[in-house]
């Protein structure tokens, strides 16, 4: 081993019992995760963790920049529909309301013209 490196195992050399190889496993791997131990590994491991979550969240953030656009433009369109279902029903409402005029004024020509008729009878019955 060289100077630089601690021994892994170095604080529990002369401890024997029981427990011993879980506090000399506790020992190694806490020094493998704060780096003094393979050194080197743990700051490649670190640096291509690192640049693994930047790509992932790059990609993550694409696929959901995307989703969220394929949604916006479905809202549109379902919005658009809405508003021209709303325009139609507004037409034809206005188109109902003209109806209802001429068939207001047609009843009210046709009850004249049933008056009439009935005048000319009694007239004709009275001659």
């Amino acid at each position: 081993m060289s100077g630089a490196t601690p021994p892994a195992r170095g604080d529990t050399d002369g401890r024997q019992g029981t427990g011993l190889f879980a506090r000399q496993k506790n020992i190694v791997q806490g020094r493998i995760t704060n780096g003094s131990l393979f050194p080197n590994i743990s700051v490649a491991i670190s640096t291509a963790m690192s640049r693994l979550v930047k790509k992932t969240g790059r990609r993550l953030r694409a696929d959901v920049t995307a989703a969220l656009s394929h949604i916006e433009t479905d809202f549109g369109i379902a919005l658009e529909k809405q508003r021209e279902s709303l325009v139609e029903a507004k037409e034809r409402t206005a188109d109902e309301i003209e109806t209802d005029k001429k068939v207001s004024r047609l009843t009210g020509e046709v009850e004249q013209l049933q008056q009439g008729y009935t005048r000319l009878l009694g007239t004709i019955a009275s001659t």
